[in-house]
């Protein structure tokens, strides 16, 4: 019993570990379309000519997106990762 929870224990770490990498990557990249779509509609020269405009909406849209996404984490993966070593600490004493 013991070495099952364990594997889900490891199991569910490796796939919280995959997920943090996946959701930096693709939050970063949507915010920089999402940037850059913002620009191009109400400002045509784009981003090269307002850079601090592109700056001021890039760097608060991801540090927004990536509190939600932490915020996901600590609900969805570290609750039920604390929970596993519980039982596993139990099965153990």
């Amino acid at each position: 019993m013991s070495n099952y929870i364990r594997e889900q224990h490891r199991l569910l770490l490796k796939h919280h570990q995959f997920k943090k990498r996946y959701e930096f990557l693709l939050i970063t990249c949507s915010v920089v379309i999402l940037t850059w779509v913002i620009l191009r509609i109400y400002f045509p020269d784009g981003v090269m000519d307002h850079p601090i405009l592109a700056a001021s909406i890039f760097f608060p849209s991801l540090a927004v997106c990536l509190i939600v996404s932490r915020k996901d984490d600590q609900k969805h993966f570290h609750a039920p990762l604390r929970n596993l070593e519980n039982i596993i600490a139990d099965l153990n004493s």
